[in-house]
């Protein structure tokens, strides 16, 4: 187990080619529909992957956690925000992602709609607790109305918001540094949320809540501002930030099994919640938990360490991203079960940990896209003069570099190239091995 974990972490370390999109992370059967909803649609199939992960998130709510051998659990709940310009495709994508929870979402209003009428129909005297709506899927709430939502629905909900920015920007809006927390608390396993208005008391004992939504290059910015950033609330968002454009449209036609094998797969998903009475906790395998440890400490902790000091807003970032590993083997581990065995999760394999690790890295890489897309606006100073001396996709020694800094800057001190590698370490420098860098290519 030890040589396959180095073999493993070293094979990560040396990848330096453009973010693929890793759908090879899923089961074959949800790879054959994403490949021929692309052919269709042409939409980037980065949209999909993102849109399935969060359906299949919302599908599994609060009926599995996940557990390392230190103890550590984590529940299944991701924030995700695509990114692409208008008319690429990433609303209708969504849309078809999420369209099984849309359709439980209608029959839950149709049976309470049902169940309301026979209520009112019966006699005050003869009535035995008036029904309660189960929701699944919403598309627009105020914090307090998801709150008292989220108190009646134990098993979790998805919010849909088309533009993130929205979101964004509705937060705090009536009371100042109240939502943002709250979504974090929302966002954390074992985290209760209480709320005291005037009007009621609200108390959600771990709520579940997915969030997916997407937004235009052009709005990032808002995504780092000091407030989003200080509070911690950007470092729990999933970033899927592809090339992408608008192509032109075909007349070929999407065949229904397709969808219907798609919504299969998420509502026998959606049904763990009948066969699971209290959430169920599955542990990582031990070769599991050795492979995340070995991918933890080989490469998210060491870039931790780089940027504690100099880019607090990565590392804090990557910190994140290790529970979302955890969150990921949950998630694939439950999407790779075969039909009916779903339910009879006990372990996370070594295999299903592999394919978490891939995702990690992707929306590592992702994540340093969206910084980077920021930073490029805002580099000022030295930190503009270096960058701008340094070419793209050469590798190069910090002797090298400040010789360059020498000949071509009036920058005195030498230790200002260390402080400048370490800041933007992972968004514009990939670190070969000691005094060993490439600026990755913009």
């Amino acid at each position: 187990m030890a040589w396959y974990c180095l073999f493993f972490i070293k094979k990560i370390m040396k990848k330096k080619e453009p973010i693929n999109c890793p759908i090879d992370v899923f089961p074959e059967e949800i790879q054959t529909i994403i490949e021929a909803i692309h052919d269709v649609y042409g939409a980037p199939n980065d949209f999909y992957l993102l849109g399935i992960l969060a359906t299949a998130s919302a599908a599994i709510g609060n009926s599995l956690y996940v557990t390392d051998k230190r103890g550590e659990k984590q529940k299944a709940s991701i924030y995700g925000c695509i990114v692409s310009p208008p008319s690429s495709g990433k609303s209708p994508s969504i849309d078809w992602c999420l369209k099984p929870l849309a359709e439980i979402e209608e029959g839950y209003r149709a049976e309470y709609t049902k169940a309301m009428s026979k209520y009112l129909a019966t006699p005050v005297e003869e009535r035995e607790g008036e029904p309660q709506r189960e929701t699944l899927y919403i598309t627009d709430a105020t914090t307090e109305a998801l709150t008292e939502r989220l108190s009646k629905n134990k098993t979790g909900i998805v919010l849909h918001m088309d533009e993130l920015i929205k979101w964004l920007r509705d937060m705090n809006k009536y009371r100042s540094g109240s939502d943002d927390a709250t979504f974090m608390h929302f966002w954390n396993y074992g985290s209760n949320v209480s709320l005291e208005r005037v009007s009621k008391s609200l108390f959600c004992k771990n709520p579940f809540i997915t969030i997916i939504g997407g937004t235009q290059p052009g709005r990032i910015e808002e995504f780092t501002k000091k407030h989003a950033t200080d509070s911690g609330f950007f470092h729990r968002i999933l970033f899927c930030y592809p090339e992408s454009e608008i192509i032109d449209r075909n007349d070929k036609e999407l065949k229904p099994i397709h969808y219907e094998n798609y919504s299969r797969i998420i509502k026998e998903i959606h049904d763990i919640r009948e066969w699971i009475e209290t959430p169920k906790i599955i542990e990582l395998s031990n070769d599991a938990n050795g492979l995340l440890t070995a991918y933890s400490n080989n490469i998210l902790r060491p870039a931790m360490r780089d940027n504690q000091k100099t880019n607090t807003l990565w590392c804090e970032y990557l910190g994140k991203l290790e529970q979302y590993c955890l969150r990921f083997s949950l998630i694939l581990e439950t999407l790779n079960r075969p039909a009916g065995g779903r339910a009879d999760i006990t372990i996370i394999s070594e295999d299903t940990m592999e394919k978490a690790i891939k995702l990690t890295e992707y929306f590592k890489k992702m994540a340093a896209r969206i910084l980077d897309y920021t930073d490029e606006l805002v580099l000022k100073g030295t930190d503009k003069i270096i960058s701008d001396i340094l070419p793209d996709g050469i590798v190069f020694t910090t002797g090298e570099a400040k010789k360059l800094m020498k000949e071509k800057t009036n920058i005195k001190s030498p230790n200002t190239l260390n402080i400048h590698l370490k800041k933007f370490s992972d968004i514009l420098y990939e670190k070969q091995e000691h005094g060993v860098y490439i600026k990755i290519q913009q």
